[in-house]
């Protein structure tokens, strides 16, 4: 894994869920996926800091990550809590301060 990956067994785990996931809808071997960073961070609100517009979120303090993964020329970004792994597109994103 990438030096930016924390030791954390969690964020571990959450790193090879998303790159199983993307090799799942991308129809490529997990090694085709290549992990680029793992990010902790402490999300807002339970829209885990990718918000659907015209969606109402609940006002709470959650801890998670930001992955960013890669296959071939095209990244992708997923935000995390301890649970769920949600894909963010940039334009939707919003990292706490």
């Amino acid at each position: 894994m990438p030096a930016s990956t924390p030791a954390d067994p969690v964020a571990q785990q959450l790193a090879a869920l998303v790159r199983r996931r993307l090799a799942e809808e991308l129809d490529l071997p997990e090694t085709r996926i290549r992990l680029i960073s793992i990010t902790p961070y402490t999300w807002n609100d339970s829209s885990l800091g990718c918000p659907v517009p015209d969606r109402e979120y609940a006002p709470v303090v959650i801890e998670g990550y930001r992955i960013e993964a890669a296959a071939g020329d095209r990244v992708f970004v997923f935000h995390t809590d301890w649970e769920r792994i949600t894909p963010c597109e940039a334009g939707r994103e919003r990292l706490p301060e």
